[in-house]
């Protein structure tokens, strides 16, 4: 891994100023945790890199920034660690060095989604029957049948979790824990009540330095639960159709009052809102507090979530017109995106940030 030696090497030189210093050690757990250390490896730079929620409070109570000789700035050095882990922890490994260039990959990849759905389409539908207007309860399935949806669906996403999920058993032993802790229920439980809480993202009390560098606001807190929870709801939306579908018999599409099209509505609109607010954080944040790549596999996971609840809101919006076929086919294929970058992206960082404050847990005897 070309840079990771010499990224080790540097996060050592910063993290022993910062032991020496430990002024930032109550503002979060990435100091305590850092604290606990006095030699610091490639897993240990993993484990602080996702512990780190990246509010920039430390940076802005440090001493030794630059211009200082030090030239202290954990917030970048944080990003490049995170990045590294990706790939570090990504299954096949050679696989995620194609999801580095972020957007370029994200606009290349989102393209041949849809051409192969619409070729697939093309092959064994009609073409011509997109534009048809379909209404009434078993309508979607006229369009794409359900096994034709299911079935790649339940491949691709079986393929991420399995990815995901080896990579995290790898963070966890690369941080010095045990398999069979990754078992113990009062560390999911801690972690899940910080996660749930984003307590992190207060740095030192007075929330994130977003958008601007010296003034901390509430904003990027609110954005990430608006994403974050939306998700969620979504997600929960996808169980109730399900229910509704296998346990009650009842088809696809819903009525608008029904539970799984207000829980998609809902969280769909949070998620919309919640991306185009860390969008706009992201562009007018200062850069060199993060690394280009970093920034670049932000955008691109953000535009992804983003396309997913565009596409999945004006398919509720345009269900019973004869856009619906086109829009099917679009929403299906920033679906699979999604689930083809989720183990090689910044998603994949919202499971080893639960892997660290779980290890964060077990080190403090919470």
């Amino acid at each position: 891994m070309p840079g990771l030696e010499s990224l080790v090497e540097e996060a050592d030189r910063q993290f022993a100023i910062c032991n020496a210093c430990r002024y930032c050690e109550d503002y979060c757990p990435v100091f305590p945790a850092m604290e606990r250390r006095s030699l610091f490896g490639e897993g240990d730079l993993g484990y602080l890199a996702n512990l780190c929620h990246d509010c920039r409070a430390c940076y802005q109570a440090c001493m030794y920034t630059d211009p200082h000789e030090f030239a202290i700035n954990i917030p970048a050095l944080m990003a490049a660690g995170r990045v590294e882990s990706y790939k570090r922890y990504a299954r096949p490994r050679w696989l995620s060095i194609g999801f580095e260039r972020g957007p370029l990959t994200l606009a290349g990849l989102t393209l041949a989604a849809f051409a192969l759905v619409l070729a697939l389409y093309a092959i064994f539908g009609d073409l011509g029957s997109l534009t048809e207007t379909r209404t009434g309860e078993g309508s979607l399935y006229d369009t794409v049948g359900h096994l034709a949806m299911a079935v790649p669906a339940l491949l691709l996403s079986g393929y991420a979790i399995a990815v995901i999920a080896a990579g995290l058993v790898i963070f966890w032993v690369d941080t010095g824990g045990r398999r069979r802790d990754l078992l113990r229920w009062r560390l999911w439980r801690t972690a899940g009540a910080e996660a749930g809480r984003l307590a992190g993202m207060r740095g030192g009390g007075g929330e994130c330095y977003f958008p601007e560098e010296e003034k901390p606001t509430p904003v990027r807190r609110h954005m990430h639960s608006l994403v974050f929870y939306g998700f969620l709801v979504t997600f929960a939306a996808t169980v109730a159709a399900f229910i509704q579908e296998i346990v009650l018999g009842i088809e696809p599409p819903y009525p608008v009052l029904s539970v799984p099209v207000m829980l998609g509505l809902t969280g769909g609109v949070a998620m919309v809102v919640g991306c185009v607010g860390l969008l706009a954080l992201k562009r007018t944040g200062p850069r060199y507090l993060t690394t280009e790549r970093a920034r670049g596999l932000d955008l691109a996971f953000l535009v992804t979530l983003l396309l997913v609840s565009v596409s999945g809101l004006l398919l509720l919006v345009l269900r019973d017109t004869g856009l619906m076929g086109a829009t099917l086919l679009l929403h299906l294929a920033t679906v699979m995106v999604l689930y083809l970058t989720a183990p090689y992206g910044k998603m994949v960082h919202g499971i080893y940030r639960f892997g660290a404050l779980m290890r964060s847990a077990q080190e403090r005897g919470a």
